[in-house]
């Protein structure tokens, strides 16, 4: 995707914002694909420039609780997604393609990424407290510090994973395939490894 389309996709967004219409009905970015969609370079395009100065008049893009459901997100560069509280996201990820996404830093607490595919992402040091990843595809993700506490992370996939340092308290991994996983460091206390895969994992 060029910036052009994507600027064409917020402008879209907005305007039916401005109608207020039930929030249900505006908040939702399904089936996009923003694959290797650098948004660093978007933000700082003209095209965005006069985009903000005509519709929002305001500093950073605004993805707060939309639905970016079997969106593909591949190899997406620079994802700033921020809201009114610096670096915190809600989103509903349910199924969406996010292989080798950077979410690094991010707050996205809360978020639906049930069945999502996250491999290869970059989730360092990302605050994933409370959120579904049950069934979500995490193979050789790097979560190295990420907060998982209180997550759902049953029957997910995280063979090969980078957990290094990360915070499971409390965290659901029945059923959890964790072979070939690093979990050095990793807090486990509280959480439920009932018919996880541990082969080959290190603890």
């Amino acid at each position: 995707m060029q910036a052009e389309e994507f600027i064409l996709i917020l402008t879209s967004f907005y305007e039916i914002r401005l109608k207020e219409m039930h929030p249900e009905e505006r908040m939702r970015f399904v089936n996009q694909d923003f694959s290797q969609l650098d948004l660093d370079k978007v933000q700082k395009s003209d095209e965005y420039q006069k985009f903000q100065q005509e519709v929002i008049n305001q500093s950073r893009i605004d993805f707060v609780g939309l639905d970016f459901s079997k969106s593909n997100f591949t190899k997406t560069r620079h994802i700033i997604l921020e809201s009114s509280q610096k670096n915190k996201l809600f989103l509903n990820l349910t199924n969406a393609t996010l292989i080798e996404t950077n979410f690094e830093d991010l707050d996205i607490s809360g978020s639906l990424l049930t069945k999502a595919n996250l491999a290869r992402a970059n989730l360092k040091n990302v605050s994933l407290i409370a959120c579904f990843l049950d069934l979500a595809i995490l193979m050789n993700a790097n979560l190295t510090n990420a907060d998982l506490t209180g997550a759902n992370l049953s029957r997910a996939n995280l063979g090969g994973a980078n957990l290094g340092g990360a915070n499971l308290t409390g965290a659901n991994l029945l059923g959890a395939d964790l072979s070939g996983a690093n979990l050095n460091g990793a807090d486990l206390i509280g959480a439920d490894l009932t018919k996880a895969n541990l082969e080959r994992g290190r603890i």
